[in-house]
């Protein structure tokens, strides 16, 4: 390790020489088909550890004032994070390190990492530093409804904390260079590496400290768990001849590409999180209901994240080639036919979240710290978020459409009008539906953001299939609404009926209310759609068949 804080050293450790970079990505030799079961793998691992870590987190600490402060202060360095590398780093990195790689330029290369490095180091320290000393001011300013005491602790709780951002930058430079040579393995166990050191550190906390201080285990657990996020990558580094040198060239080519590419998406990402800290600013003075709000908001980004960001992603290099290639009429048959599956897969997630939401809050959190106060709470903000499970997902799709189209401000233009709307809403709800109305201003500036980017992409493109989606919509309306109706019916009369050792609070019974109610919706939904001769039905069975076959 160089003295500040570099990734790897300089050198090769035998002849004192750097390492050649490897010549090449690997692609050619490395099947892709492997390379996607890691890829599913990890992320499946990556989902089930956070998880986890929300069921581990809500047994330690519920929905308690101290957790809305640890809440609080990791919303700043996570802010930061997001802001300053976030998901901009690898869309920007991995295109410009390619062209070094592919071209054999290997001092090239390593100059620009390295400088890379040296800049995240030389911009966030003394942000960092600055953001240690006046702690209390910056929580006071987002949260200042907090009595003086939790806004102490969140102020010390974010110093501990604050290592993170650049901990993670680092991270995600290595897993960039990683991906480039398509080495995907230690990239992909990072963040449950990262999760499992958040579990430890909410399980030791009863352990290691007193039990006012709990918490200080769950934010020791985060700055650990960054640190791991970076380090499990180093080998990986080091087995592709990548050393750090204590360089700093503004000047390079590759620095000002990925800078000036970074910056349209880090707009973006700016604004998105922006909205969290809307929410904390008005919510803070119910910090109880704050942290339901939380765990409300993680299991809406359940069925998101597996559905329309992993198929979102997967369309991504079509849309960018279409629109590369200008090819507009196929450009808008991809928009409108992922659009129609990923809310095939979405409208009866949403509707399922919001008839069983209480017993899938029961099932996986009220236990431990969490009450079933917890659980009401919590309830409360998850059928306003998951009403708008639809638009989040919707906008997935139409922001990328935009960016194959190398519009980057269209996205960021509504986004930040959603932001304006969430603001001047959750103001306005907050009074007479607290926290309930948090949760539904966000949802109502969702479904305005994807509507304006549904409106905005269809004049880009001269049409979109309106006929076609809104067909297909109102199929899928219907089947979720008839699953949903059937659900309440079956899973709030039938089942007790039939079984009533299932309404019992003990964990099986939960496991197989849940578990039945689900199998039950998911059979009538998909015989509905597939009774209304549903496209996107088919599409679903066909994929079945072809993996059967495999």
């Amino acid at each position: 390790m160089a003295k500040d804080g570099a990734v790897v050293s300089t050198s090769d450790g035998e002849s004192g020489a750097p390492a050649p970079l490897s010549p090449q990505p690997p692609s050619a030799r490395r099947s892709l088909a492997f390379a996607a079961v890691i890829m599913i793998g990890a992320f499946v691992m990556s989902r089930v550890s956070g998880l986890l870590r929300d069921i581990v987190v809500s047994y330690y600490f519920g929905t308690s004032p101290e957790y809305a402060a640890y809440l609080a202060a990791n919303r700043i360095p996570d802010f930061i994070f997001q802001v300053t590398a976030g998901g901009a780093v690898a869309s920007a990195f991995i295109p410009v390190f390619t062209e070094y790689v592919v071209g054999e330029r290997h001092e090239a290369a390593r100059r620009f990492i390295s400088s890379l490095y040296t800049i995240a180091f030389a911009a966030l320290a003394p942000l960092l530093i600055l953001l240690a000393l006046f702690a209390p001011s910056v929580v006071g300013v987002l949260a200042p409804e907090f009595d003086p005491e939790l806004r102490a602790l969140a102020a010390n709780l974010t110093r501990v904390m604050l290592v993170a951002p650049l901990l993670f930058t680092w991270g995600c430079f290595a897993t960039s260079i990683l991906q480039t040579y398509q080495r995907f393995l230690l990239p992909a166990l990072a963040p449950t590496i990262y999760n499992l050191a958040l579990i430890g550190g909410a399980a030791s906390s009863a352990y290691v400290f007193d039990p006012a201080e709990r918490i200080y285990g769950l934010a020791f657990g985060a700055a650990i768990g960054s640190f791991l996020f970076l380090a499990i990558q180093v080998p990986g580094l080091w087995t592709h001849g990548v050393r750090y040198s204590p360089i700093l060239d503004l000047a390079d080519e590759g620095v000002r590409r990925v800078g000036l590419l970074m910056i349209p998406r880090t707009l973006g990402l700016a604004v998105a999180q922006a909205n969290f800290l809307v929410t904390l600013y008005l919510a803070s003075g119910i910090p109880q209901q704050y942290a339901a709000l939380d765990y409300a908001w993680r299991l809406t980004m359940l069925p998101l994240g597996i559905f329309a960001m992993a198929l979102a992603s997967a369309a991504f290099p079509t849309l960018a080639e279409q629109g590369a290639r200008r090819q507009i009429v196929e450009m808008r048959g991809t928009v409108v036919d992922m659009l129609r599956l990923i809310l095939y897969l979405t409208i009866p997630a949403s509707i399922g979240l919001i008839v069983l939401r209480v017993p899938i809050i029961q099932l996986l959190f009220e236990r431990g710290d969490f009450t079933a106060e917890s659980t009401r709470d919590t309830a409360v903000a998850l059928q306003f978020y998951a009403a708008s499970l639809f638009a989040q997902a919707a906008i997935e799709i139409l922001a990328r459409a935009f960016y194959a189209l190398q519009d980057t401000r269209t996205p960021v233009a509504a986004a930040f009008g959603a932001m304006l709307v969430n603001a001047a809403l959750g103001a306005a709800l907050l009074g007479p539906l607290q926290h309930a109305g948090l949760a539904l201003a966000l949802s109502v500036a969702s479904t305005a953001e994807a509507l304006a980017l549904l409106y905005l992409l269809r004049r880009r493109l001269g049409g979109i299939y309106a006929n076609q989606l809104l067909g297909s919509v109102l199929r899928t309306s219907a089947a979720a609404t008839a699953m949903g109706l059937a659900v309440f019916w079956f899973a709030d009369d039938l089942l007790p009926s039939l079984l009533p050792a299932l309404t019992a609070p003990v964990l099986i019974a939960r496991v197989v209310y849940v578990g039945v109610a689900v199998a039950v919706g998911g059979a009538v939904y998909f015989g509905l759609t597939v009774a209304l001769g549903s496209t996107e039905a088919q599409q679903v069975m066909a994929r079945v068949r072809r993996r059967g076959k495999t």
